[in-house]
């Protein structure tokens, strides 16, 4: 009964917990789920848990256009 004891913490986390709080991991490092686990809910750290993504960087703003080359005129024929 020790186990379902850490099921009702304050943050609601929906992987099976250790009565000292740690989550329960397979062989594998996979955190064990309960039958009401979503991503939302998962312990930070464990797979499929929501992870906030950093925000992107800004665009690069461009920078005005080269000018155009400067062109000579060619020189007259010679006839």
């Amino acid at each position: 009964m020790l186990a379902f004891a850490g099921l009702t913490s304050a943050a609601e986390i929906n992987n099976w917990l250790s009565s000292s709080g740690e989550v329960w991991k397979n062989a594998y490092g996979e955190c064990w789920r309960n039958s009401s686990w979503t991503p939302a809910t998962a312990a930070p750290g464990c797979d499929g848990a929501i992870v906030e993504q950093p925000a992107a960087a800004p665009a690069a703003q461009n920078a005005a256009p080269a000018p155009a080359p400067k062109v000579d005129q060619a020189p007259a024929a010679v006839q």
